[in-house]
């Protein structure tokens, strides 16, 4: 027996415990769904496919599930029909294999079968399900009731109060949010789904002990008429008759305490029923009917960024960002995954744009990571202040003083004031080294602080931080093509930015007046390292420049992690605004359209990034998109861009799948449609997809149009008029996020 498996807040763990069951959550995010696909529903979330995936791989062979939603009941079915012997906690001798390839082996499978509210009927029968599960998994496990177990199972109460950044909304998966944690400027906590479980933090001795039942702490009864009387509704429990339920729920019916196995089975009633309230009675999931509580979860003033995540093909949690996004001025970024590794590395850009976005000031934007934090890691909350704290000093030199000024005085105000917790460290604990300081200091900690010191790290798993220059550096092991590459050092004034994209990648060198004095736009080719390093060795030869008069180098774009020779790496979103804005200072919303994906920047008045949406999921509307469709009708990008200035008939693309369009684009050629007709109609779609984006955004006068579509006169006009307004067109459209990222390696200096 190893591991049983759970996937729901409202699991029981505490019960499980107390049979000498060891939980986990499952939540790792496969590579794919080779095993799923082959039994499950196309349109089952990923999530469902994924418990599906880590089953018949052999991965889990004890699982409790909680029927939460459609999805849930389904894996159980369908779990259910493969390992008939695990819903008896009975491994099959042969287990059945109905059209899956999977090795796994099932043992123990069951589903609480919970309603989504907390009124007295809910109770009743979330208290039957308790009843009934704990007689099957102490079957299952051969092992009897232990209270002592029980009781310890409860842990205190655990919430952030420094500053922080929160994932809400539905579950994410390990690796997506070890993703998202280090790439964010603040620590990252858990709040989604299963995470934010809340149950019964302080266990209710005075309930169970002498004084309110009549049981004193050893275990023994009182004498007297009130022994084993209820002062709760019922809930009093005695210690002596609970201990003594063993695994079909029934006492072990010695008379030692002058009680028989009847009342030691009301009692154990008694404790589920207050068990089963204490479930219910948790921050509610959207799946509750009546999900007001998790108001809190999203009106702490601690909170400084809620990154909200959905699973594609759940719907539950939509509502709620809709939500959120008006009634809090937060900032707020959505994403959504399909639960595999894959979709977690598509979503790096928005998260590292996001990030960028929150520390604001870019000259002292800060390498720091941090490592996730999930709330049950965190040290308990402080009995006297209430407040937690965390490794200051290196946090407070993540940002500038005019970046986080409220939260740089939040975090320095702590450190001002280490009595507030024993040890001057984490928690009620105790961190007895974190001191912050500029030189590195050792974060060695003692007994739990230690602990959560080591699994959160704030900035690497090691829990050391040393302050340095303009933000924290991290002695963590990050990649080399992550973040800093090269040993920095003095040049003659020029910087260079280089923006790898897909299809080409631009490079563009600034003098110390921010003037241009090379530029480059070269086809990437097959690698983003090799192609960065060609176009930059031509930038260098037009400004007769040698690679040591470049002071700095930053990297920017889809290959931007790929290149060995920047100093430092920043999305194409925030380069893209950089540089729109250093073009014409007037221009308040981005459109670029590039190679694999597009994008709408809206801007403040400074040019930084206010909010931003992409399109990266498919082809549709991208630049790759006309390529394909230019290809298909036999012109070159140059022709493709120009043909649809005019047009006689007012052809609509139906599609905007690259498949389907290319598919109807054929179509219309074998019905002698004219080119430019052709063309017209697919600069339509293009539009539309894009001020769908621009909708969303909240865009704004002034627009500018970036990248190498915006040389696609036939767009441009057909997007213009799909606005209604003109789009700024410059020179250096195509050159605009090298320029972004040549003014922010300047700013390094």
């Amino acid at each position: 027996m190893g591991k049983t498996y759970y996937v729901c807040k409202y699991t029981p763990l505490e019960l499980l415990a107390a049979f000498g069951g060891e939980c986990e959550n499952l939540n790792h995010m496969p590579e794919g769904f080779d095993f799923a696909d082959q039994i499950a529903h196309p349109n089952l979330c990923g999530f469902g496919k994924s418990v599906l995936e880590a089953v018949l791989a052999g991965e889990v062979r004890e699982l409790v599930l909680v029927n939460c939603c459609d999805t849930i009941r389904s894996v159980y079915d369908l779990l259910k029909d493969m390992f008939p012997g695990a819903v008896r906690g009975q491994a099959d001798e042969v287990p059945e294999r109905k059209n899956h390839a999977g090795g796994g082996q099932l043992e123990f499978l069951y589903r609480v079968d919970a309603l989504h509210c907390g009124n007295a009927c809910s109770r009743e029968r979330m208290a039957a399900q308790l009843a009934d599960l704990a007689k099957k998994y102490g079957e299952y496990k051969g092992k009897s009731f232990d209270y002592e177990a029980f009781r310890s199972a409860f842990s205190p109460q655990q919430r952030m109060t420094m500053p922080h950044i929160a994932v809400l909304g539905a579950r994410m998966g390990e690796e997506l949010f070890e993703m998202t944690a280090q790439n964010m400027p603040l620590p990252v906590v858990n709040e989604t789904c299963v995470h934010n479980r809340s149950v019964a933090w302080t266990y209710p001795e005075e309930e169970f002990q002498a004084g309110s039942d009549g049981v004193r702490p050893d275990g023994h009864s009182d004498t007297g008429a009130n022994a084993g009387e209820s002062n709760r509704s019922g809930s009093g429990i005695r210690n002596s008759d609970v201990s003594n339920v063993q695994r079909d729920g029934c006492a072990c019916g010695n008379g030692a305490h002058g009680e028989g196995e009847g009342t030691a089975k009301a009692d154990f009633s008694a404790l589920m029923d207050w068990y089963a309230g204490e479930l219910l009675g948790q921050i509610p999931c959207m799946r509750m009917l009546d999900a007001t509580g998790r108001k809190q979860l999203y009106q702490d003033p601690s909170l400084k960024g809620i990154i909200y995540h959905t699973v594609k093909f759940c719907d539950f949690y939509s509502f709620e960002y809709a939500d959120i996004k008006s009634h809090t001025d937060v900032p707020l970024l959505k994403i959504e995954s399909d639960y595999t590794v894959q979709s977690s590395g598509q979503l790096l850009t928005r998260l590292e744009a996001f990030a960028e976005s929150l520390s604001l000031n870019p000259q002292r934007r800060s390498n720091a990571q941090h490592s996730p934090i999930d709330r049950r890691d965190l040290p308990p909350v402080l009995p006297a202040s209430g407040r937690r704290l965390a490794p200051t000093e290196a946090v407070a030199e993540t940002f500038s003083e005019g970046a986080f000024p409220q939260i740089v005085g939040e975090i320095r105000a702590a450190q001002e004031n280490p009595g507030a917790v024993p040890g001057g460290g984490y928690g009620s604990n105790g961190c007895s080294g974190c001191a912050g300081q500029s030189d590195g200091a050792n974060c060695a900690g003692q007994s739990g602080g230690a602990d959560w010191a080591n699994k959160t790290g704030m900035a690497g798993m090691s829990g050391e931080f040393a302050a340095s220059g303009g933000g924290m550096t991290v002695s963590n092991g990050l990649s080399a093509g992550q973040y800093g590459r090269r040993t920095p050092h003095m040049g003659k004034g020029y910087f260079a930015g280089i923006d790898s994209g897909s299809t080409s990648t631009d490079v563009v060198i600034l003098n110390k007046k921010k003037e241009i004095v090379a530029s480059i736009i070269l086809p990437t080719g097959a690698g983003a390292a090799i192609g960065a390093e060609r176009a930059l060795e031509q930038a260098l030869q037009e400004a007769k420049l040698e690679r040591e008069d470049i002071d700095s180098v930053v990297t920017t774009g889809y290959g931007r992690t790929a290149i060995q020779v920047g100093d430092k790496s920043i999305t194409e979103i925030t380069c893209h605004a950089r540089g729109a804005h250093f073009l014409d200072p007037r221009v308040r919303t981005v459109v670029d359209i590039g190679g694999q994906d597009s994008k709408v920047i809206r801007l403040d008045e400074d040019g930084s990034v206010k909010n931003f949406v992409m399109n990266d999921k498919c082809a549709a509307g991208t630049g790759r998109f006309l390529e394909m469709m230019a290809r298909t009708m036999e012109m070159s990008l140059d022709e493709i861009g120009k043909a649809g200035l005019s047009y006689e008939e007012d052809i609509t693309i139906s599609s905007m799948c690259t498949v389907f369009a290319e598919s109807e684009v054929v179509s219309l050629i074998a019905q002698n449609k004219k080119p430019d007709d052709i063309v017209h109609g697919l600069n339509k779609a293009v539009a539309a997809k894009t001020a769908a984006l621009v909708k969303r955004v909240g865009g704004a006068e002034a627009y500018m149009m970036t990248g190498g579509v915006a040389q696609n006169q036939g767009l441009v006009k057909t997007l213009e008029e799909r606005l209604g307004t003109k789009l700024i067109i410059s020179d250096k459209a195509q050159l605009c996020g090298a320029l972004g990222a040549a003014l922010y390696a300047a700013d390094m200096g």
